[in-house]
């Protein structure tokens, strides 16, 4: 299904880390500390979770400068 205006892409924990060339562990353990955001789809605890590119790109940026 196609983007609506204003909306943004969300990725798996799997896409992230592929994009970064990690393990999927690791942006998982990040994503636990809150170094990288979710957002939850559903509730309990075995929702799913997604991380919004924005925020991917925001977390990009801020390690970049050091």
């Amino acid at each position: 299904m196609p983007k609506g205006k204003g909306e943004e892409k969300l990725l798996t924990i799997h896409e992230v880390a592929k994009r970064l060339k990690l393990s999927y562990i690791t942006v998982w353990r990040w994503t636990r500390e809150g170094r990288i955001k979710t957002v939850k789809l559903g509730q309990g605890r075995k929702a799913p979770v997604r991380i919004p590119e924005s925020e991917l790109k925001r977390f990009l940026e801020e390690h970049r400068k050091e």
